[in-house]
């Protein structure tokens, strides 16, 4: 069946190893927008870029406001649908930007625009069997529904105080 996941940046749990064994990366890092940002607060990024040929994505046109949002790469079986303006990098010196409160581009970070949302179907392990669904009145097992995962690297964009902002409630 259907899941969303959410994380915020910084989280480490057993959860990104998962993640990572169905085909998606969360990246270890902070999305930097100066240029594309709520009220010039560059880790309060926009995102403006969907892939237009997505269902989850198809028709939107508003930024969505994200506060805090850490990279998602898709790997196979997944589509990047979700991306931070072109100015914008995931910024992976988090110790000096924890220290200092400085970010600065560098070779290491990802170049935007930077995809902060992924979706596709994972690729589970041979072991896992779908679960058996009753038998037709025509006696053939239905065909077992593929998984499908739709990953986001913030949990705050759907949060009461913004849902209503920008394309936020239109992209949860």
């Amino acid at each position: 069946g259907p899941l969303v996941v959410m994380t915020d940046p910084r989280v480490h749990t057993d959860l990104v190893a998962q993640l990572a064994s169905w085909g998606v990366t969360l990246g270890d890092d902070v999305v930097i927008d100066r240029t594309l940002a709520l009220f010039g607060r560059a880790m309060s990024p926009f995102a403006d870029r969907y892939d237009p040929a997505h269902e989850i994505t198809r028709g939107l046109r508003d930024p969505t406001l994200f506060h805090e949002v850490r990279s998602v790469k898709a790997g196979p079986g997944f589509t990047e649908i979700v991306f931070t303006g072109e100015a914008s990098w995931a910024e992976t010196d988090l110790a000096m930007l924890d220290a200092d409160g400085k970010a600065a581009l560098d070779a290491t970070d990802v170049h935007g625009p930077v995809p902060v949302g992924v979706a596709g179907t994972p690729t589970l392990p041979a072991d896992v069997t779908p679960e058996v669904q009753p038998a037709s009145a025509e006696g053939e097992p239905p065909a077992p529904k593929p998984a499908r995962l739709a990953v986001f690297g913030d949990v705050d964009f759907p949060h009461n105080e913004v849902i209503d902002a920008y394309s936020n409630r239109h992209l949860f």
